[in-house]
């Protein structure tokens, strides 16, 4: 049976991702520090969403939304960037990252 804390941290992470319309998940192996800070920087100049996932937790909530296809980009260090129709600029973030300058 999970622990309360593992049950609330897959709350937090459904809050967030659970049913946004754009989600990118992004593999953190290789990036330095300054890259990470840029990125976080560009996502809150966007107000765009990042935090990282632990991907155990992360495919339990995709599993409940009928996504586990998403479950495949979980390796490794992952941080989620996501957002709403609305306002969501991911697809420009993810090209303009420093993991993909790489």
């Amino acid at each position: 049976m999970p622990s309360e804390l593992k049950k609330l941290m897959v709350e937090e992470i459904d809050l967030r991702i659970g049913s946004v319309s754009s989600l990118v998940l992004v593999g953190m192996t290789g990036i330095t520090a300054n890259q990470n800070n840029e990125l976080r920087s560009q996502a809150a100049e966007k107000e765009i969403g990042v935090f990282n996932v632990k991907n155990s937790l992360a495919k339990l909530v995709f599993s409940k939304h009928g996504r586990e296809d998403l479950s495949e980009y979980l390796e490794g260090p992952t941080v989620a960037i996501y957002g709403d129709e609305r306002r969501s600029r991911s697809r420009s973030l993810q090209k303009n990252s420093p993991a993909a300058r790489r």
